[in-house]
């Protein structure tokens, strides 16, 4: 992640922390986000999920391990955690935001094809660092593929993979096949290089968490108020960013 797309995205959220006037003054909700996400759709939606439920945000833009550290800490509310076995027994999660579809990069030479996990069996995979891309991908890992744990963003990593570090690179993204191919050749030249291959890796429900044990679990009733209350606004923002 390159400092100016990282300034751009702190830039981007400063104004959330004023969106939403509480009737009393109250304590703003620190939100961990990761500078890889798209910092307008990032402000959109939480803007209107403090709208929603009545609250300010105070947003960190940390990297992505660092987000889940901070949420396993009590620190602050992570955005955008999917559910594993072990988040499970870590985090209270918010209700569904949205869902997303994991798709995999392959450079187009290899004529790779993907239908199981099966199929990845000794491919050597790139996933960003503090990433999981739900249970059987974990357990698989180190058994049937292997995993380079490596930092830097999506197209980061695909360099990386064209380099030579990795035969694949997961990703996510809240839209279609043809939404993330778009996604990926944002200020990139390597799309004649590589492929998205058609069937994803898996969908999983995107989320707020923080530790349930810790004291900011209960301001999550006030996230999951402004999501019910922001439904319809938040599928459409959807609709208009796929």
């Amino acid at each position: 992640m390159s400092m100016r797309r990282r300034q751009a995205l702190i830039a981007a959220l400063a104004p959330v922390a004023a969106a939403a006037g509480a009737a009393e003054p109250q304590r703003p909700l620190p939100v961990a986000v990761a500078p890889s996400l798209t910092p307008e759709f990032v402000q959109k939606l939480l803007k209107l999920v403090a709208e929603g439920g009545g609250f300010e945000w105070q947003v960190q833009v940390v990297p992505w391990a660092r987000a889940l550290q901070l949420a396993e800490l009590g620190q602050a509310i992570a955005f955008g955690v999917a559910r594993n076995s072990h988040r499970e027994a870590v985090f209270e999660f918010s209700e569904t935001v949205y869902t997303n579809n994991v798709w995999l990069v392959a450079r187009r030479d290899q004529r790779l094809s993907f239908a199981r996990l099966e199929d990845l069996r000794g491919r050597r995979i790139c996933v960003r660092r503090g990433t999981s891309y739900g249970d059987a991908f974990d357990a698989a890992r180190g058994q049937l593929f292997q995993v380079e744990q490596v930092d830097g963003d999506l197209r980061s990593r695909v360099r990386m993979m064209l380099g030579g570090r990795c035969d694949l690179v997961p990703g996510s993204h809240r839209s279609s096949r043809a939404g993330f191919e778009r996604r990926l050749a944002e200020g990139a030249n390597f799309l004649p290089q590589v492929e998205v291959l058609p069937t994803p890796l898996s969908s999983e429900s995107i989320h707020f968490a923080v530790a349930r044990e810790a004291p900011l679990a209960a301001a999550m009733a006030r996230v999951n108020t402004g999501l019910r209350t922001q439904r319809a606004a938040i599928q459409a923002l959807l609709d208009e960013d796929s």
